[in-house]
């Protein structure tokens, strides 16, 4: 979509914030962005002339999306670790759900799938649809590090500066020194 079939203009390929990817959409200038379900108010409040609506991510051998995006920890040396477990069960359980659903998010968990709440809103039905193939992202004290440089890649093709197996070799080569560096 992005490299055969231009879907996307250049400028999409080098964007730094959701601002810069949602622009040229919200403008008119793009058919299409990649994105959750966050995406919708800034669409519904920028563009509310817009019709539009979501399409499932592509498929190749296997059909996968990201699971959850943000993180909730408690700190090695959190004085209120009960208190702070409490809070991150209340947000993550099913009693936090409404209040995700009120600001047009839904809750990574796999209970959502049947939701009654979530299934009201058939803008969720896609989002709901793609979390049976979610994919949790890797944990590893270097996935920061491992995250830019496959981002990296990633830029690279899109950008016509490599091809894709040029970029594949070299993240594989890039990542695997910072693994063997740890």
């Amino acid at each position: 979509l992005y490299t055969e079939l231009k879907a996307v203009p250049d400028t999409i390929m080098s964007a730094f914030s959701w601002d810069e990817v949602y622009a040229p959409f919200l403008q008119g200038r793009a058919a299409m962005f990649i994105s959750g379900d966050w995406a919708r108010f800034t669409v519904e409040q920028n563009a509310p002339h817009i019709n539009w609506g979501v399409a499932p991510l592509p498929a190749g051998k296997r059909r996968a999306t990201v699971a959850g995006g943000y993180n909730l920890a408690i700190g090695a040396n959190s004085r209120n670790r009960e208190a702070a477990w409490k809070l991150i069960e209340f947000l993550t359980g099913p009693q936090g759900e409404g209040m995700l659903l009120e600001y047009g998010r839904i809750p990574a968990r796999k209970d959502i799938l049947t939701s009654e709440a979530a299934l009201q809103d058939p803008f969720f039905a896609l989002f709901i649809e793609q979390a049976e193939y979610g994919v949790p992202q890797p944990t590893h004290p270097a996935w920061l590090r491992l995250n830019n440089i496959i981002g990296d890649a990633f830029d690279a093709v899109i950008q016509g500066l490599k091809t894709p197996k040029q970029a594949l070799d070299d993240a594989v080569r890039e990542g695997q020194a910072v693994v063997d560096s740890m």
